[in-house]
């Protein structure tokens, strides 16, 4: 049996480190009691961290259409990024009305930012630890584009700024598409088997064989994938 000194000298020994090993041990409880359904506790089991403009929209329209799926049809949380700040009981709320889906999901583009890289994956994993994700990506010069041509239409950059003038002065455009990094980020945390890459230039092949690793990673129906995209608003 440990004398009191002994325990003191073992509580001495806490510190930042055990805090973090306690807030992931909290994570697996709450994840454990979302799998199985317990207290009307829902939280996501996938997670979309990417990236912009390569087909995100239309793929959340997809994901919102098809009965197995869970998610907020506005779009990306952005809780572990942007609105962080609101804390994760607002999180928690956002998937209480889908308690009883087989797949919950938070798909919010902002989370392959560069700017986000060093503190998003590491709150996604605390938060939820056992959870998969899934990202789309798109030939980095092509996407790069999409995005000048996004930034001018939406008033982000002056009508006419040059595209070269554009990269130096808004050094994201390129970042966005550095895919390497964006996943080494996250692979500090998740094994690579928990991480779907998906490609935009397999949609323009068929939505089928876009849909279908996607479908399949999920675990949910492959035809109702295909009737949901055949039904997309």
């Amino acid at each position: 049996m440990a004398t009191e000194l002994e325990k003191e000298s073992a509580d001495a020994t806490i510190g930042a480190d055990d805090e973090v090993y306690w807030d992931s041990a909290k994570a697996y409880c709450r994840q454990s009691c979302a799998d199985k359904g317990m207290s009307g506790f829902a939280a996501p089991n996938y997670v979309g961290i990417g990236c912009r403009r390569c087909a995100s929209s239309w793929t959340h329209r997809v994901l919102n259409g098809h009965p197995d799926v869970g998610k907020k049809r506005e779009g990306g949380l952005h809780f572990f990024s942007d609105n962080w700040q609101r804390g994760e009981g607002w999180y928690w709320d956002q998937f209480k009305e889908f308690s009883g889906k087989r797949v919950l999901v938070d798909f919010s583009i902002s989370y392959s930012y560069p700017e986000y890289l060093a503190t998003v994956p590491e709150r996604i994993f605390l938060h939820l630890p056992r959870v998969k994700l899934f990202m789309v990506v798109r030939h980095p010069v092509e996407r790069a584009y999409s995005d000048y041509l996004r930034s001018i239409r939406m008033g982000e950059l002056s009508k006419g700024t040059p595209f070269n003038k554009a990269f130096e002065d808004c050094p994201d455009f390129i970042d966005r598409g550095l895919y390497g990094k964006i996943l080494g980020a996250y692979l500090n945390y998740f094994d690579y088997q928990n991480v779907c890459v998906l490609f935009y230039e397999d949609l323009l092949k068929g939505e089928d064989i876009f849909l279908r690793p996607l479908f399949d990673f999920m675990g949910i129906d492959m035809n109702k994938g295909i009737l949901a995209a055949a039904g997309r608003e």
